[in-house]
């Protein structure tokens, strides 16, 4: 029987908790669970749920204190298995001799980081998959045990493949646990593969959160496919900013600005007058384009006959309406008075 400590947070690693629970095959015993107090979206129970309901002891730790202790208390494990979860200390670590595996959701040594499947399809990649590897003090850079790999569809999103690779996950861990095992009781473990090197300012390494500014960055000067990839690595819209400048006036105060949501929109062609190119253009009632960019020039300055047209938007702490709804409440679309520009959250 292998005895191990299960390190999850949040919905990806609920489907293999219930898995190892429950599956006898793989003679694996969860005797204690480390979670946090993420949200759920995807799932009807939270990792501490789970664990509560099957008897097993859990803690969500507010420091390595409380959590040397809890792992204290439950006794000598065999190897801790972390999914979705922070980076563990060495001191941690050394409670089990370093016998801790993490996996992954990519092809290591690509997409290291807390969001690798938001970046999978906002960088537009064909295929992504699963790595376990020996953790190490370095985050995702330890050895690899085994990956699995899927294809990523033209009809994915976030939550599709977020889904698709949970469900991977069940069957993978598993694996991934013996395999681990049987490495340390035959003495093997430096078999383990060294990741690849490809460069450490190669930009498909890094996959930070999806709060981080690189996320939302320059959309506004991107392709239409760019566009799509961005739309559907989230469930959270696109994120933008809204501007208000008067034409004539030179207030250095007057300046609205809003941070906003385009939760559904449309690619159309759009002949951009030299008046209006770098700023939206509507009816004030049914329409309001973007420009973009569809060919490599900058749309801020030079759009090329396409613009963004929006259909379903939300301000920062307002509902969602459609594009109609917001326009009739928007006063600043109601005067020639105004120019308006939407873009991405530059960073400053």
């Amino acid at each position: 029987m292998i005895e191990i400590i299960y390190f999850s947070s949040g919905d990806f690693g609920v489907p293999t908790l219930n898995e190892l629970i429950t599956d006898c095959k793989s003679n694996i015993r969860v005797r204690g669970v480390v979670t946090s107090k993420d949200k759920v979206h995807f799932n009807d129970e939270r990792i501490f749920d789970i664990a509560s309901k099957n008897d097993i002891p859990c803690i969500i730790p507010n420091n390595d204190d409380e959590l040397q202790k809890f792992l204290n208390d439950v006794g000598k494990v065999d190897l801790y298995c972390v999914i979705s979860y922070k980076k563990l200390s060495n001191r941690i670590l050394s409670l089990v001799n370093g016998n801790a595996i993490n996996i992954h959701a990519s092809v290591l040594p690509f997409l290291r980081g807390a969001a690798p499947i938001n970046w999978a399809i906002r960088l537009g990649f064909k295929q992504t998959g699963l790595t376990a590897f020996k953790l190490s003090d370095k985050i995702d850079q330890g050895d690899i045990l085994k990956y699995e790999i899927t294809d990523i569809y033209e009809t994915d999103n976030y939550e599709t493949l977020f889904k698709r690779l949970s469900a991977m996950c069940t069957k993978f861990a598993p694996t991934a646990i013996v395999s681990y095992m049987e490495k340390v009781k035959n003495n093997t473990l430096e078999e383990l593969q060294q990741q690849i090197n490809i460069g450490v300012k190669n930009h498909l390494l890094s996959a930070p959160k999806v709060t981080h500014p690189d996320y939302w960055s320059t959309w506004d000067c991107m392709t239409e496919e760019e566009i799509n990839n961005l739309h559907k690595s989230t469930t959270d819209g696109i994120h933008g900013v809204l501007k208000v400048y008067h034409r004539t006036s030179y207030d250095v105060n007057f300046n609205p600005t809003y941070s906003i949501k385009i939760w559904d929109y449309e690619i159309v062609k759009y002949d951009w007058k030299w008046e209006n190119r770098g700023f939206v253009h509507s009816d004030g009632k049914n329409y309001l384009y973007v420009p973009i960019n569809h060919k490599g020039s900058l749309a801020r300055t030079v759009p090329r006959g396409f613009a963004l047209s929006i259909k379903e938007i939300q301000v920062e702490g307002r509902k969602r309406m459609s594009i109609e709804e917001f326009l009739r409440g928007f006063k600043y679309f109601r005067k020639d008075d105004y120019l308006i520009d939407i873009a991405s959250p530059h960073k400053e």
